[in-house]
């Protein structure tokens, strides 16, 4: 267990980031959650991190499964708890078979035996329900206030105990457990379109000033908090990016490292192909993109590419990624952006189709999400590009507020033909046009944008 100046890592980046400067040694903490939203593998986790990485002795105690299954279903995360038994740094309790009338003896039991075995620096507590169940209120503050919370902050550096939290319900337990304990984080389930999003809320953390509550997360390789930004600023190549569109270039003075822009009009108005585009140009010119479509198939999309004219430079320069969100709910979409960004570290990243995330997804975690993206994206100096189907400004788009740059697009029918225009609507980075621009693609597939200036 990592102990400096009497505070405690937890051993994953994300949450100790957040809970800077530490939490206070010998703490217990209230894990409570929806049933499969991961208390289990959250604790099994940081458990895990504290012994693998800095050297801790871990007690697992629980009153739901078996040693057997536990070493099982949490070995399928990667966390393989059998061999830290086998050199004496890891011990599974199971209190299965005690009766009612011996719960309470046993618990202590079961955790003196084990601190004077193991000498633990973390214990877990998995399946506390179990006492609630047993206990009156009155019975079960007596036995967490004289018995059970001394214990282990007296012997261990950091306590965790897991409850269950039915699905709806908004009080823990008794609702007596969340005020005695000293810190308490909820993992919820939250139902969506395509299932159910998890969000961990961080309620309270005694001696930690929070300014993060709700974090999305995914279970994977344990728990994976998504959105937290735990780099420092980036100091990545400071000048604007070149794209070859001319308003862009010289009526906008190119592209701002870190700019957040959204194409957003009407189906038909050329959003995904103004994306394609300006991808495209910037790529040549030596920046690396990568290309993510949340509406069309991989082969569709590299198809629009090549007709364009950028077959050479794809999977070189233009990294293609297809997500189809009805296969995936919210968290999932997020977290496999963030691989493919922190594997490829690009200069643009293009989301291509995002409305299809917000009429899917549960519509507060989309504006969390999004919002912590784009900070995230300006953080990281990369230039993100949204393109989003709406008749703005007729249409709000909820993103609006979060980017810096808003290309409204504009479908209009013109005698026998279809024009395409756009009007620069935002610019927080200075002059935007006042006139509207006419999109007109050239023999040799050059896009260009004409008009305006004025």
């Amino acid at each position: 267990m990592v102990v400096e100046d009497n505070r405690i890592k937890l051993g994953i980046e994300a949450l100790d980031h957040i809970l800077e400067p530490g939490i206070i040694k010998g703490s217990v903490l209230l894990i409570a959650g929806n049933p499969g939203a991961g208390k289990t593998t959250l604790a099994a986790h940081i458990m895990y991190n504290n012994i693998v990485k800095y050297s801790g002795r871990g007690v697992y105690i629980s009153f739901a499964e078996t040693e057997n299954d536990f070493y099982k279903f949490i070995g399928q995360l990667g966390l393989d708890f059998k061999s830290l038994h086998a050199r004496g740094l890891f011990k599974f309790v199971t209190l299965l078979s005690v009766s009612d009338i011996d719960i309470v003896d046993k618990t202590i039991e079961a955790i003196m035996e084990a601190i004077d075995d193991l000498e633990p620096s973390i214990i877990v507590i998995d399946g506390f329900t179990a006492l609630t169940k047993i206990l009156s209120p009155p019975q079960l503050r007596a036995f967490l206030h004289t018995s059970l919370i001394p214990l282990l902050k007296q012997h261990v550096d950091l306590s965790m105990i897991i409850t269950d939290l039915p699905i709806g319900s908004k009080v823990v337990g008794y609702g007596i457990e969340e005020f005695i304990v000293d810190g308490v984080i909820l993992m919820k389930l939250i139902k969506s379109y395509t299932g159910y999003e998890r969000v961990m809320e961080l309620r309270k953390i005694r001696g930690v000033p929070l300014n993060i509550y709700e974090v999305p997360y995914v279970i994977k390789a344990g728990i994976k908090p998504l959105l937290i930004y735990t780099d420092e600023i980036s100091e990545k190549r400071r000048e604007k990016i070149v794209t070859g569109i001319n308003l862009l270039d010289q009526d906008l003075h190119g592209i701002l490292r870190g700019s957040q822009i959204l194409l957003t009009g009407v189906s038909g108005s050329g959003k995904s192909v103004l994306a394609t585009y300006i991808s495209g140009e910037a790529a040549k010119r030596g920046n690396k993109v990568l290309f993510v479509s949340l509406d069309e198939t991989y082969d569709f999309v590299r198809g629009r590419f090549r007709s364009l004219g950028y077959d050479e430079i794809l999977n070189d320069k233009i990294i293609l990624v297809c997500i189809d969100p009805l296969t995936h709910n919210l968290s999932e979409v997020l977290n496999l952006i963030d691989e493919e960004v922190s594997k490829e570290n690009p200069d643009i990243v293009v989301l291509d189709g995002v409305r299809v995330l917000y009429r899917l997804s549960n519509k507060r975690l989309f504006w969390l999400g999004t919002h912590r993206l784009t900070n995230i994206f300006r953080k990281k100096n990369i230039v993100a590009i949204y393109t989003y189907t709406a008749d703005y400004p007729h249409e709000r788009v909820p993103i609006d507020t979060l980017v810096d740059v808003i290309f409204a697009l504009k479908l209009e029918i013109m005698g026998d033909r279809v024009a395409r225009s756009f009007i620069v609507w935002k610019n927080r980075h200075g002059y935007a046009p006042s006139q509207k621009m006419k999109i007109v693609f050239g023999r040799d597939r050059r896009l260009e944008i004409i008009g305006g200036g004025g």
